[in-house]
């Protein structure tokens, strides 16, 4: 039942071909260079929360009332501007676009304040609609699309950035000193404390923003609280914390969101509670927290790790620009697609509709996953989002409007079956004639002897 687009995943052995417009990354299995120490933050950073924005790591700073920034690339840091206000309190950022929001209270005043501050212009500014309650007991705060989700004392608070409105949905047991993580529609809250008795659990609520319901998923191994959990595809990683009162680990436990299922992972180099860490192009970045090596207490330790990719030895995204679209489908008949249920893990970097057409959002990776009602088929393409020119990589063909190509894979095209993925920009006709209809970009597929072969159209105005 793997039909879903198997275009891509059977080009594994075929990507020498110059016809395969395929971008293939190099997987990192056997070549694992484990956790690497980094040089440290110019800071101490204990009860740390992160965020990212493309390249860049935010830390929110109270002594200076402003971002720390740390640039991936150019491993340099730098100060954002000075958050408006005093004696400001709470602060779990969350990245909303190109912005970041954090719920604060100033002072001993109970009103919540959101403010806002766009990456892009380092500004600053207020939500218009804010809320009277204490932040000291929030559980978690974590963005999904264009709403903020807050779980405080075993309620949920949401947040509508759009319409700068707070609703309620529904509540949950009071969980505190865990970590969040996004995966698709679901909220997976994982670790910390709860009740009276302050009992750590090891189990994961998952909270479903579609259908405002709420179900349990897997235990952890090790129960733990004060942990980070950091997502890379479809995986949830969970690091460090506290497993008794005040014993801290490094170990490291995989949650496999598609199976429930957990895993031992590699330990971090620092046995460390109350970090956090984020994820920048498949590289996890530890943080700050309390971290001991040799029983010193050092709290501005970095180290990362770089996710190896999975089975395949190579790892095959759709390549897209921002801004781009592109139809992905699942058999030849693309009205087939109203039949499964489609979704982008990091609706951040690319959405997907309902009948699988893919717009590519920000610079970064994704996957697209395709399900049937009864889910005994479920399967899903990675999405990898370039700034600049996708093309370069992708040797799109280039058509204007009206004009048309003939594609080749062997002598007897009568052997070869073609088809457009999106016959309003472009078709093909049995022989591989192509005929330029619109704007866009179209995934013309051709199956010779049991393989499958890509070809990028890219068509534009004549």
């Amino acid at each position: 039942m793997k039909r879903l687009l198997v275009l891509l995943m059977t080009l594994c052995m075929l990507t020498g071909l110059c016809s395969v417009n395929v971008y293939a990354e190099e997987s990192l299995q056997g070549q694992d260079e484990g956790w690497q120490e980094e040089e440290p933050m110019p800071m101490d950073a204990s009860n740390i929360r992160l965020v990212t924005v493309g390249d860049e790591i935010y830390y929110m700073d109270f002594e200076t009332k402003g971002f720390k920034i740390y640039n991936v690339k150019t491993k340099v840091w730098k100060d954002s501007t000075r958050v408006p206000g005093s004696s400001l309190r709470g602060g779990w950022p969350v990245v909303v676009g190109k912005k970041i929001y954090i719920p604060l209270t100033q002072g001993s005043d109970p009103l919540i304040v959101i403010y806002i501050y766009d990456t892009e212009t380092d500004m600053w500014s207020k939500a218009e609609q804010n809320r009277f309650f204490d932040t000291q007991y929030v559980s978690n705060v974590i963005s999904v699309e264009s709403k903020i989700y807050l779980l405080k004392a075993g309620k949920l608070w949401i947040f509508d950035t759009t319409a700068s409105k707070w609703i309620e949905g529904k509540g949950r047991s009071a969980l505190v000193s865990g970590d969040a993580a996004v995966v698709g529609k679901n909220i997976y809250f994982i670790g910390g404390n709860i009740g009276i008795d302050k009992s750590t659990p090891n189990g994961v609520s998952i909270y479903n923003i579609d259908t405002d319901t709420w179900s349990e998923g897997a235990d952890m191994l090790t129960h733990r609280s004060f942990l980070t959990v950091s997502t890379v595809g479809s995986k949830i990683y969970a690091l460090g914390g506290t497993i008794k009162s005040s014993t801290y680990t490094n170990s490291v436990e995989i949650y496999d969101t598609i199976t429930n299922t957990w895993t031992t992972g590699q330990p971090n180099l620092f046995i460390r509670t109350g970090a956090d860490s984020v994820v920048v192009n498949d590289k996890i970045y530890l943080m700050g927290g309390f971290a001991y090596k040799e029983s010193e207490l050092l709290r501005d330790r970095v180290e990362t790790f770089q996710i190896c990719n999975s089975s395949l030895d190579k790892r095959l995204f759709v390549l897209l620009n921002i801004g781009e679209t592109v139809q992905l489908s699942i058999t030849k008949n693309l009205s087939d697609n109203a039949n499964f249920t489609w979704r982008s893990i990091n609706q951040s970097i690319a959405t997907v509709d309902a009948h699988g057409k893919v717009t590519a959002v920000a610079e970064g990776d994704t996957e697209i996953y395709a399900e049937n009602a009864d889910g005994t088929f479920k399967e899903y393409i990675p999405i990898k989002v370039v700034a600049g020119s996708a093309d370069e990589t992708r040797l799109a063909t280039y058509l204007r409007q009206g004009e048309k190509i003939r594609l080749y894979l062997c002598d007897d095209p009568s052997t070869v079956t073609w088809r457009s993925m999106d016959e309003s920009i472009a078709t093909i006709s049995e022989t591989g004639q192509v005929a330029a209809i619109k704007n866009g970009l179209v995934i013309i597929q051709g199956e010779l002897e049991g393989e499958t072969y890509l070809f990028y159209v890219r068509v534009v105005s004549a």
